[in-house]
This record gives structure tokens, sequence and C-alpha cells, in this order.
């Protein structure tokens, strides 16, 4: 926007003059400005045409006389200093923070633009000078000194088109009118003021005299314009005045001064931030509709008026009164109605430019220009306002078409149209970098734009026309389209002979080509490299790169080359990456070109070098270019990094096409190792003439060397085949013709070498001697990226043809590893037999046995180590050696012939979750929710060669056996009848002693439990258990549980069959109860099981055959018995034929009283005795109650196995919940319904 003046791109905004402040940016801008001075130095010998508006306080603007000269002007003249006190200063700062100045948009905040409250705020000195009022009505006579006069050029505004004195007589509208209205004449003034405290009240009492006598001054002189008046009256000490004191002071002035209480006169003593905030706040609010009255005030004015000379263009009166109104409307605020206003002048600025002859009226033409720019950026920036990014595009393309149109055809081509065309693009781009990222895009990626004329491409008005714009582009992309306009203004510029006919911004033909364009294009391409810096989820790479390379062009241009080369190398990069030939092509030869005229002749090399492997297409149309300028290379200057010891540039890139093969990967000891290197040249007709002085081989792990030394007199061949001399040479050197030319570009070399060290190597390095006819280089082969594709596991190798047709050579594919490279020399390996034997599976908690067989084949002798390892997952687990078997550290000396027989046990772990032998052995072998664990035993064995230097070979077997779980166990638990609760009146049972001595007295009750645990054999083997031991223990704190009554067949060894689904039951029961005179809710309880168990193995051939002996322990339960709930008991007994009686025990081990209503319900199947469908009774605390049913079976039901008992229900009154009935006889089954079954066993014996 810098071709523009503040005028026509600044933000409209309400003029406010405050006198008495210090502009809290004036120390800022006079820094900045003298910063700005001494830095400065000429971009241009010429510089590019602008548009100015001078100062008012220039005697050559024409506002100048009816400001400062004439005597009808008027002066606010103020006597009392300007404040510069601490508080003075921190109003101005806060106050400033809604000064727009002449910024093109507010400070963002966010995307709440019209939110803020916003003026154009000038300070000024103690002399503040207003224009002289004019005359603006049609009339042919003034009044004046009391007399009438005829209308002359006294009387009009020295900017009225009907002055003939003007500057612009019959012109449309100066600028300098939109300068009066944002400089010059305020719609606020305020003034503001000192309330100084001295202590002196006579000395306080003059300086109010002298305070009132300003104010009134201002006031009459502010109010004769119509301008508001506001005076601010601050007291920089008020701690030496007081509150009533002060009131009576300022009430004083505002009498005196006749100023309103709170809109005329505002006072402020505190120096508190917060208030001084809340003030300038107050003032502000305040102001903003006195702005808006004051500019509604002047276009009313604006209405009344009408043409005082009827010879005046209707069209430049109608643009001229649509503008002044638009830009009233605008100053109150940028609203919707005010943006049509704009678009509405706008359509009146085209009706009257098209009455403009561009030729004959040059500067009416370059005056509508400019107010047809004006009121295109100010409609842009309207939308953008607005929040819609999209509709500002929208009008810039309207704007941009519509101009075109203006213009004939012949010149929408020229240099001066491009200038103009760069200049809008430039400020569009400007406008959209400074907008809030909520408003405009700043991740929108490129997409496919309408071509418009603006774009150098035909308007389709019925397919792309404005409706079929695309949305508003990130603004790099904008920045970059102003670059090519501007590059378009220069070429223009040079392949033209006569200067532009539109004078609009334009400059003469040869000043124009002395344009510095190349800077400019730099300034819009840095803005583009910002805007894309910006984005945040988006990635420009590709539009950067691309700016990159426009940079460098530019800085080429401009002859910085060192600036070109740094912006060359970043696009370079990019490019090369992405394999864009022709882009690199034509960097290189920049970077070339930089190079020489830098006389960095090395670099230079480098670059040519890289030139001359490019494909030879996109080498030819730059071939004259590069060859212009190879007369450089015979310096010999080079930088110590780039270098070798004997001075040889290091060039890094691939001058051939390389590959390195090894024919195998594992060679024995004393047998040949073959590899070949096959080198494709290239290189183009840059350099078509390359001999490889010397090929160096380098290996990793190893001092050894290969050399190849060019021979001339040698025979050209493409196939060379190389023999090694023996072992023990630490370089080998061959020689052949290594000459790449014409059609000798491939070559093959073929090396046969004998190892002699046992190890892992790896082929590290080749490097070439190069040497053509303009300079020598060091080359490194890149053969890792070009001898295997990743994907395959094979590679080419190249024979000898065999064939009688000419062809040298053929080729076959040889397998290779993950590192083609890597090649390891192994020695003779022992004729050593292992063989590992074991059980098929092995099962948890087991000593599982593995014998190892070693037999030595060979008739020679080895020394063998061995060792073993076992895992379980990542767990490590014990091993042993049996029969005085262990681990060897040395090594142990195995005749030719023997043999060697070991076995090992491995302690398995206890797992849980295991699969069974019949759950793998079934059809579906992966058992879901079973968790399946393997055990690892790795055995390592080295053996030491006698005849090898020691060389040490170690071979490895692994077993992998799946371990299975050899027991199911299940478990059930009820409720016992014999759980005991002491009466509290009984101390001698109603607590037990704790462990400091103290006896309880809440009774300490005990609960009895049954159960049962199921062991199922799922080895498919019988097998016998013995030393069986039951372990009941409580793991909650301060609880205990002790075995009842331990299982029948706890002391006798048990046979459990074969058969998976017998289970062999245990039996048992146990009390718990709590302890250290401690009660819990519960009792956390965890019954283990241990015992050994081995095969029941049959007799075989008289003799029976001892199997090991196990041992195994598992928890088969662990969980919470409740303990302090109440619970209610259901036992049966058969007490005689027919006929059973119920007994329903409630008990209450707490300390509370329950009450508790009951229900019977009848059933088909009994006859109730006494019976009583509902009762209501209490259990007492520590008490057992007893409910007793008797009941007959019908007759026709005692043949019936499970008859349903009458329901009883007890119901809790106070905790409004039913009791659940617990079974403590077998002689009750609970059906799936959940209701009580007798089992009547008299029918199922019958």
């Amino acid at each position: 926007m810098e071709r523009y003046p503040s005028e026509v791109t600044a933000l409209l905004a309400p003029l406010v003059v405050v006198q008495g402040l210090v502009s809290p940016r004036c120390l800022e801008t006079s820094d900045r400005e003298n910063a700005e001075s001494e830095s400065a130095a000429p971009v241009s010998s010429v510089e590019d045409i602008t548009i100015k508006v001078l100062p008012i306080e220039s005697t050559d603007n024409p506002l100048y006389s009816s400001v400062y000269n004439d005597p009808d002007a008027l002066v606010i003249e103020r006597k009392l200093p300007i404040l510069q006190g601490p508080l003075a200063s921190s109003v101005a700062s806060v106050l400033d923070g809604h000064n727009v100045g002449d910024n093109v948009l507010p400070a963002s905040n966010g995307t709440e633009f019209l939110k803020q409250i916003i003026f154009k705020i000038k300070y000024v000195d103690n002399n503040y000078h207003l224009p002289k009022q004019y005359t603006t009505y049609p009339t042919t006579t003034v009044e004046h000194d009391g007399e009438t006069h005829p209308v002359n050029s006294s009387f009009l505004s020295p900017l009225s088109p009907f002055n003939s004195n003007s500057p612009y007589a019959n012109m449309l509208l100066p600028l300098e009118w939109i300068q009066k209205y944002r400089e010059v004449i305020p719609s606020v003034f305020v003034s503001v003021y000192e309330l100084q405290v001295t202590g002196d009240n006579a000395s306080d009492l003059e300086s109010d005299l002298h305070l009132i006598e300003d104010i009134t001054k201002a006031k009459k002189a502010i109010n004769s314009r119509g301008i508001r008046f506001l005076c601010v009256l601050i007291c920089e000490d008020s701690s030496k005045l007081s509150v009533e004191s002060q009131e009576i002071r300022i009430d004083k002035v505002r009498k005196s001064t006749g100023l309103p209480a709170r809109t005329g006169l505002v006072f402020l003593s505190s120096p508190i931030p917060k208030d001084i905030s809340i003030f300038v706040e107050s003032i502000v609010h305040m102001a903003k509709p006195w702005t808006t009255d004051y500019y509604n005030l002047q276009i009313k004015k604006l209405k009344k008026q009408e043409i005082l000379d009827l010879n005046y263009n209707q069209s430049f009166w109608l643009a001229r009164q649509s503008i002044k109104n638009a830009i009233f409307e605008e100053m109150c605020g940028i609203t919707e109605s005010s943006t049509k206003f704009m678009e509405y002048c706008y359509e009146k600025l085209i009706d009257a430019i098209k009455t403009v002859d561009m030729i004959k009226q040059p500067e009416l033409w370059k005056q509508c220009r400019v107010l047809l720019d004006l009121a295109g950026l100010h409609i842009t920036r309207s939308y953008i306002f607005l929040k819609d990014s999209n509709m500002a595009y929208k009008k810039f393309d309207i704007h941009i078409q519509n101009v075109l149109a203006l213009l004939p055809k012949s010149e929408t081509t020229t240099y001066a149209s491009y200038s103009w065309l760069a200049t809008q693009v430039t400020w569009l781009a400007q406008l959209l970098f400074i907008s809030p990222e909520g408003i405009i895009p700043i991740d929108r990626p490129l997409q496919p734009i309408a071509k418009t004329k603006w774009f150098r491409g035909a308007v389709n008005t019925a397919k792309a026309g404005i409706s079929g714009l695309s949305p508003i582009p990130q603004g790099g992309y904008i920045y970059l389209q102003a670059c090519s306009l501007i590059q378009r203004r220069r070429f223009n510029a040079f392949h033209s002979d006569t200067s532009a006919a539109d004078p609009y911004l334009s400059l003469p033909l040869e000043q124009e080509k002395k344009f510095n364009h190349a800077r400019q294009c730099i300034k819009v391409l840095n803005g583009s490299l910002d805007f894309f810096s910006r984005s945040k989820k988006v990635k420009f790479s590709r539009a950067e790169s691309y700016v990159y390379f426009k940079l460098g062009e530019e800085y080429y241009l401009d002859q910085n080359y060192s600036m070109a080369i740094n912006n060359y190398l970043v696009s370079f990069s990019a490019y090369k990456d992405e394999r864009w030939l022709s882009i690199v092509s034509n960097i290189l030869l920049r970077l070339f070109q930089c190079s020489v005229k830098l006389k960095n002749y090395q670099d230079a090399e480098i670059y040519y070098l890289r030139l001359s492997v490019l494909p030879e297409r996109l080498i030819k149309p730059l071939k004259g270019h590069i060859e212009s300028q190879k007369s450089v290379f015979d310096h010999g200057f080079y930088d110590a990094d780039d270098i070798n010891g004997d001075g040889l540039l290091i060039f890094k890139e691939d001058v051939f096409t390389s590959s390195v093969v090894l024919k195998t990967q594992t060679i024995l000891l004393n047998e040949k190792m073959e590899f070949q290197i096959v080198l494709n040249s290239n290189l183009n007709s840059l350099i078509n003439h390359t001999i490889v002085e010397d090929l160096t081989v380098k290996f990793s792990g190893s001092s050894n060397e290969i050399h190849v030394k060019h021979a001339s007199n040698a025979e050209a061949k493409r196939f060379n085949v190389f023999e090694g001399e023996g072992e023990g040479e630490d370089q080998q050197t061959f020689q052949t013709n290594m000459l790449f030319s014409g059609d000798q570009r491939l070559k093959i070399f073929e090396f046969h070498m004998l190892p002699s060290h046992v190890g892992k190597f790896q082929i590290e390095s080749v490097w070439l001697t190069v040497k053509t006819l303009d300079f020598d280089f060091l080359n490194e082969l890149a053969f890792s990226r070009h001898s295997v594709d990743q994907q395959k596991l094979f590679v080419t190798w190249f024979k000898p043809s065999t064939n009688r047709f000419g062809k040298q050579y053929e080729s076959g594919l040889v397998t290779v590893k993950n590192n083609p490279f890597l090649f390891e020399v192994i020695p003779k390996q022992p004729k050593v037999e292992i063989d590992l034997n074991s059980a098929e599976y092995a099962f948890s908690h087991q000593v599982f046995p593995v014998n190892v067989h070693i037999s030595n084949e060979d008739t020679e002798s080895y020394g063998l180590q061995y060792d073993a390892e076992a895992t379980v997952g990542t767990e490590s687990v014990l091993i042993d050696w049996q029969n005085g078997d262990k681990a060897l550290d040395e090594f142990y000396d195995l005749a030719g012939g023997s043999v060697k027989n070991l076995e090992v046990l491995v302690h398995l772990p206890l797992l849980k979750d295991l699969p069974t032998l019949s759950d793998i052995q079934g059809e579906g072998k992966t058992v879901k929710g079973i968790r399946h664990e393997t055990v690892r035993i790795s055995f390592k064995f080295r053996y030491k060669i006698p005849d090898e230097n020691g060389v040490i070979v170690e071979t490895t077997k692994v077993l992998e056996i799946p371990i299975l779980t050899i027991f199911k166990f299940q478990f059930s638990i009820n409720s016992g009848l014999n759980s005991s609760i002491p009466s509290v009146f009984d101390l001698q049972f109603s607590g037990k002693q704790s462990k400091e001595g103290l006896v309880s007295v809440v009774p300490v009750h005990d609960r009895v439990w049954k159960a049962v645990i199921f062991a199922r054999n799922a080895s498919l083997k019988p097998l016998l258990l013995s030393d069986i031991k039951l372990n009941i223990k409580a793991v909650s704190a301060d609880t205990k549980a002790e075995l009842l009554e331990a299982p029948g067949d706890i002391t006798k060894t048990i046979r459990l069959t074969s058969r998976t689904d017998d289970f062999y039951e245990l039996p048992f029961s146990f009390v718990s109860y709590c302890d250290n005179n401690v009660l819990k809710r519960s009792v956390h309880v965890e019954i283990s099981l241990s015992f050994k168990y081995r095969e029941d193995q049959e007799k075989d051939d008289d003799r029976i055959t001892i199997a090991p002996i196990q041992e195994y322990e598992a928890v088969v339960w662990k969980g919470s018995l409740p303990h302090m709930d109440p619970r209610m008991l259901v036992d049966l007994k058969e007490i005689g034929e027919g006929d059973i009686e119920v007994d329903y025990i409630l008990e209450n081990p707490t300390g509370r009283i329950f009450q508790f209503s009951s229900t019977l319900a009848t059933s088909e199947f009994f006859k109730i005795y006494d019976y009583k469908n509902q009762m209501n009774f209490l259990v007492l605390p520590f008490m057992k109650e007893r409910i007793k049913f008797r009941y007959r079976i019908m007759d026709e039901y005692k043949e019936k196995q499970l008859l349903r008992l009458p329901e009883l229900k007890v119901y809790d009154l106070n905790y409004k919940v039913y009791l659940n009935q617990l079974i403590v006889t077998d002689k009750i089954e609970a059906s799936k319904e959940g209701e009580m079954q007798y089992v009547n066993r008299q029918a199922t014996k019958e």
C-alpha cells in the first residue's frame, strides 16, 4: 500500500482532537524515524510513482491558507501548559489504545472488529487551527461583515470544483477533502487540564480562575463550529486535598463554565490503573454517540447541497456527493449499511470516469482512478470487517475487472496496466496478512482458480464469471500473483518502444526500464513466505520451494549473487527430493553461474558436475550457457573441508550408477570370496571423456584394501576378472583399462579373493579417483542404494557370455540377506550330532526332564563346552543337571567316535488358566479365555577346532514345549448349622481374650462353613496322590479361619483315574471368626491344597518302573465370607412317613434389634400343619430365632422326586428388604427359578 497515501488506505474513524496531553506515540515515532533515516539507503535509482498528499503544515497544500492564513480561521488558544505528569501520561496511554491512527485495520482482537470503539486521536499543542467556513448552499450572494456580496472565489473552499482559483476547479474530489476531516476538523474536542493543589488557598483560587478562563474560551470557540466539547480535569496530587474541598472546587469550575455535570466536565484523581481504565472507557463510550451525531449532521447538510454551476458535469456531482456521504457513513462505523453506501459511491464513480478522456484529461483521469481505487479498497476491507472474506475477494475481483474494462484494449497489457494490477494485488495480500486468522484462511490449500482478466485469461461470464470465482486463496498465493504481475510489468517494459498512454501510476518508459523491479518482487515474495508460515495445519512445502526459486531469480537479476545462492539452495533440496529434474537443471545452472560470478570456482566445479549427471534432454537447451563459462576451471583453489590429502575435490553425488554384489555371504576359511563391482557412467555430453585413475575397495573389520589402477595400454573390456594373489596381503593392486567414453560406459569388475581370517566383514566403501579433460575429483560410490531392492532378496550377478554373437556378458540372480554387503568367513564345521529327547508336553509346577545325546561322528577330537537356560515367557526358570553333570566352563575333550549323554531337569513354575491335554487334542486347538505358555530350553555348544588356530564354533539347540495344567479343581461352599452366638449375659462365653489380655463384653460369634474340593486328573494317565495337606487361613487382619473337620481320605493315597470326567470329592468344614476384640463385616479366606503325585504305572515284564514323584500346590479358592450380616438358614428333617419339618434359623450377630414380618405361601404338594399366613416378630441382639413348619406330602405326589416347598418370605421392616435364604442340607435343592424343592429320596429309591 506504499503507493497510496493514508487518505486512501487508512481506516476511517471519527477525528477526536485532544489538547493538553502528550501523545504516547510521539517519542516512539521519533526514535523509529531516526533509526529508519540512519539505516535507509537508496533502493533504486528510479522511485516508483506514488500518490502523495502534502501535510496540512505545507504551504503547498491547498488547505494551508484557509487554516493558517485566513483571518476568518478559528484558533483555539490555550494558555495553561500541556500536562506531563504520571497520571496524565497514564490516561494518554489508555486512551491511545482506541487510536487507530493511520492503520489499515485496528489492532486485532480475535475477529471482533465490530465491537471495538476506535477513533483517530490527534494530540495537539496549545494553539489549534480550524479552517474558515465556506458557503455550500445554492445562492448567488452571501452576507459578510453586515453587507451583501456576490459569490466569488473568496467565499468558496479552495477544494471546491466551483472555485476558479482552486487547483481542483471542475475536478471531482481531491484527497485533501478527506484529509480535512481526518486531520483538521474533529467531531469531538477534548481539553485536558490539571486541578492544581499547592496547599495555599490563595494560589489554588488563582489557578482555578485561570482554568475557568481557558475552559470558557475553548468551549465558546468549539461550540461555534458545532463540535462537541469535553473538559477533563486531572489532579496529580489529590492526597493534599480533602474530598470535600475537591468537590467544592470542581463544582465552582463547572458552574462558572456552564459545563454539564457528567457529559461536559469529568474529573480523575485516582492513580490506580483499574480506575484509570474505567475512567477512560467511560469517556470513550460517551464520545462514540457524539461522533455519530456529528457525522449524521454533516450527512444532512450534504443532502441540502445543490450544484452551484449548472455547467458542472452532473455525473461528477453525483459521484462527489456520494463519496462524501460514504466517507461520513464509514466514519460512524463500518456496517452493512455503510458498505452499501460505499458500493453506491463506487457505481457513481464508474459513471463519472466513463465521461473522462484518458489522453485529453490526464489529471482528471488520475483523480477519478485514485477515488475508484479508494472505494474498491474500502469495500473490500468492509467485508473483511464483516467477516466475509470470500465476498471481499469477489468485490476485489469486480473492481479489477471494472477498471480493465474502462481501459482501451491496447492498454490492458501494457507495463502501466501491470504496474497498477500488481499494486492492487499487493495491497490485497497486505490487507489479508494483517487480518485475524478467524476471518481469512491460513490453511486453505491451492484450489483451481476461475480465469479472470487479471490472471491473464479470458473471462467466461457463463462459467467463470464473478459468480464462479473460487473462495479466497491462502494469502501466500496472492503474494505470488503480485510477483507474477510485477514480472509481467518488467517484461512488457523491456519489450515496449513507447511509454504507456495510461498516466495513472505510470512511469515514462525510460524511467520504467531503470526501475528496480527485482527488489519489488523480492519484497512480495518475502511476504508470501511470511504468509505461508502462518499455517498451522497444512504444509505449503512445494509453494514455499517455488517462492525460494523465484527469490533466487530476482536476487540474480539484482546481481546479489550470494543471496541468490542461498535461496536457490533451499528450493533445490525440495525439488531434488521430488525428482523435478527440469527445475533442478535450471537451479543448478543458476548456482553454477552465481558461483562463477562470485569467483567461487570450487562450488562452480561441484555444480558443473551435478549438471553433468543430469539426463541429456535437460542439458541440451542449457549447454550453451554452461560451456561459455568453463574457462574458469583452471585455478586450483579448494576449501579444506571438500578436499582430501592429495588436494582433490570430493564430489559426493552419483557419477556412476553402481552395484556391489557378493556371490555368497557365507564363506569357509581358505575358500575364495567372489564379488563384483558394476559401474555405469551417468555423465552426459558436458563430460564425454572420463578415466577412473584408481578404484579402492575398503572393508570394515579389516585393514585389507583392494586397488585397481588405470592402464592406458591395456585392452578396454567391459568384463574384468581379477584373481587374488594369496593369503595375508593387506593391500592388493590390479590394473586394467578404465576409460569411460563412447560405447564404453559400463564396466564389470569381478574379484576372487582368498580370506585369511575368520569373522564378519563388510564392504564398507568404494572410492574412485576420476580424471576428466577439465579437472580431477574423488567420488564415493553410493552402491547401497543401487545394489539391491530392499523389497526383494535377490540381486544380479554377471558372468562372461558363452554365445557367439559378440555379447560380452550374461546375467543371473543371486539371493542375499538383509545386509547384502556383509559376509562371514567361518571355519570348518565339526561333525557332531546332538539329539534332544523329552516328553511332548510339560505340566505346570513339574520338574521336567530333557535328555541330551552328543555323538562325535568325526575321527578328530574337539574341545566341548555346553550350557543351558530355560525361560517361560520373559522369566527365567531354574534348571539342574542330573547325575552329577553340570555346565562346562572349560573345554571337555570329545574324542573322535565318542558319545556323551546328559540329563537336564527344568523346574516349571505354577501357572494359572492353562489348557488341559484334552483341550489341545480336540478339534479346536485354540481355546478362548485360556492362557497358552511354552517353556523354551536353549542349549549352547561350543567346539574348539584343533587345526584352525583355536577357532571356536558355536551352535545352539532349542526346545519349545507347551505347558499344560495337570489338575483341574472346582470348589463349593455353603453355610453350616453349628455357628455359635454366645449370650451377652454369659460372661464365660461372651467374649474372647485379646492379645492385650482384655476380654470383650460383646459376644464374639463364629460362623461354620461346609466346603467340597472337586479334583480332576487332566493328564489322561492314572495318578497317585499322597501327603495331602489342606491349608485354610484368613488373610484379613484380626480374623481367623480354622479347620473343623478334615476330608476323610486326606491321610490315604488317592488314585485319580485317567477319565477326564471323574471328579474326586474332598469334603471338609471350617469356622471363621474375628479376633482381638475387633468386629469385621467379612472375613477374607484363602484355601490351598498341596500334595505329592506320580504316575500310576502298570507292571512290565514283572517289573514296576517307578515314575518320579512330583510336588503340587495350588490355591483352590479365595474369597470373602460375610460375618456381621443377619442371615436365615434353612434345614429339613424327615420325621415320619410322608411328614417333614422345615427349620428356619434367623441369626442376628449384631447389637441391633430387627423387626421382621413373614408370609407363608402354600404349595399344592404339601399340607401345612397349623398354617398361619402372616406373622410379625423380633430378633434380639446376639440371638438366634427359630421358626419351624411341619408339612405332609399329599398322597398323589408321594412318588414325585422334587416337590416345591411352601415359600416363606421374611421382610425386614426397618431396612425394607427381604432376607436371603441359605440352604444347609442336601435334602433341599434350589430350582432355576429360585424356588426351594424337597428332594424326595423315598421316590428315588422306589
